[in-house]
């Protein structure tokens, strides 16, 4: 199964007389670090944070799924406009976007600046898969089908949720 690992804890500095030298940080990517004073806490809040960033993952990718198939049930009615870009052309973008940036948050290099990587790659799936509702439910709001328009905006709503749990983690999570 695809998973999001994460290594690492910034270890304190052994030769530091400064007692903020001497705690332990874990490095989110949503440009927090968040401080411990023992090592066996800073682990425990990394094992937590790698499965809040899988659960995330696996709920994207469920998101992603129910995308591709509520853009299949619109093909047959989607047409090319004349100027600009089509209602087509967009979806199929984001949804491409959300496709690459979900595969890159899960199969990413696992070098120091890993957890940054992660955290941007789902942050950009879950931003593509929020932006593809949203010109699906614009499309809807043209047609007559007003369940169908409510229903993607019900989708994007849970996009922005999940952009925001990202976002926010860490600041009140231990």
């Amino acid at each position: 199964m695809k998973r999001i690992t994460i290594r690492g804890v910034l270890e304190p500095a052994a030769t530091s007389t400064y007692t903020a030298h001497r705690t332990y940080y874990v490095v989110l990517g949503n440009r927090r670090r968040v401080p411990f004073s023992s090592r066996r806490d800073a682990k425990a809040f990394q094992a937590a944070t790698e499965q809040f960033l899988n659960e995330l993952l696996h709920e994207a990718n469920g998101l992603l799924a129910q995308a591709l198939h509520d853009y299949r049930m619109a093909w047959p009615a989607l047409k090319a406009m004349q100027r600009g870009t089509s209602p087509d052309q967009a979806m199929t973008l984001q949804l491409r976007t959300a496709t690459e940036a979900l595969d890159r948050a899960a199969e990413g290099p696992n070098g120091p600046n890993r957890m940054h990587f992660a955290w941007l790659h789902l942050g950009n799936a879950i931003g593509a898969l929020g932006a593809y509702y949203a010109v699906l439910a614009d499309w809807y709001a043209y047609k007559t089908q007003g369940v169908w328009r409510h229903q993607a905006a019900i989708a994007r709503r849970r996009c922005l949720e999940a952009l925001q749990r990202l976002a926010t983690y860490g600041a009140t999570d231990r």
